[in-house]
């Protein structure tokens, strides 16, 4: 079988936003709210305060302000140094604004820290990938991988990065075998798992793979694409029909949610 190409085999992970992982997930809107509030407050007592602007513009772009965040981190970069998280938001701002090759500037530079703090690996990884720099993405991935030898999460970033860099599915497909046993309740390893053996010519492995996958519980577009297609490869029509229909009712849902 013909390998596809590298964007459609590609696992794809969906980030919150080009800020997630920077602050903590379970931060509510209104306690964001609150945190920004007190630290305009603070601001206004000591606009020299460089760790407050450096807080706020993270908090900013948590809200997916990036104009208000983007000024608050600029603001923080000019009265002390940024530390790494912050640094990260910044480049997210200026990814997400337009100014890649400023964005790509601080990545490369946080590529080379010799001391990077490994929750932010993923984070980074990834920024370096929205600018295009997947040799250095996939090095990270290493990293992590080699920090975190029982998480799946580096696996599949490795994964990815490698489709990204156009390496035959057979190099990729390991590193998903790998993610998939240490994480199999994992639904983004099994489906990433079942496109590559399915790339690799062993679409009926990979429909086996899927026959688990709550079809109804998929809300990822691409993701159910690539599964309809794998179970059409392995002449599997009532799944696929399964797909097909859920992908349908996702459409129309969408339409309708529509402003």
């Amino acid at each position: 079988m013909k390998d596809a190409s590298p964007e459609e085999n590609e696992p794809r992970s969906p980030r919150q936003s080009p800020a997630a992982g920077q602050l903590p997930q379970s931060i509510s809107s209104a306690d964001l709210e609150q945190q920004i509030a007190e630290l305009k407050l603070q601001l206004q007592a000591d606009a020299d305060a460089g760790r407050v602007w450096e807080r706020l513009g993270m908090l900013e772009l948590a809200r997916d302000r990036r104009e208000a965040a983007l000024h608050a981190l600029e603001t923080a970069s000019l009265l002390v140094p940024l530390t790494h998280r912050g640094q990260l938001a910044l480049a997210a701002c200026y990814a997400a604004s337009g100014f890649p090759e400023s964005a790509r500037a601080i990545y490369r530079h946080l590529a080379a820290a010799i001391h990077f703090e490994t929750d932010l690996l993923a984070d980074l990884a990834d920024g370096l990938g929205r600018v295009g720099e997947h040799e250095l993405a996939l090095a990270v991935c290493r990293d992590a991988a080699q920090r975190m030898p029982g998480v799946a999460a580096p696996l599949l970033g490795i994964a990815r990065h490698l489709r990204r860099l156009r390496r035959p599915a057979a190099t990729v497909l390991p590193y998903l075998a790998r993610a998939f046993e240490l994480d199999p309740t994992n639904t983004e390893c099994r489906i990433s798992l079942a496109w590559m053996l399915h790339a690799c010519g062993r679409s009926a492995d990979g429909a086996e793979l899927l026959d688990s996958v709550a079809v109804a519980e998929v809300e990822c577009v691409p993701s159910l694409t690539r599964m309809r297609r794998v179970f059409v490869a392995a002449e599997d029509e009532y799944c696929a029909s399964v797909c097909k229909y859920r992908l349908e009712a996702l459409a129309a849902q969408r339409w309708r949610e529509r402003p």
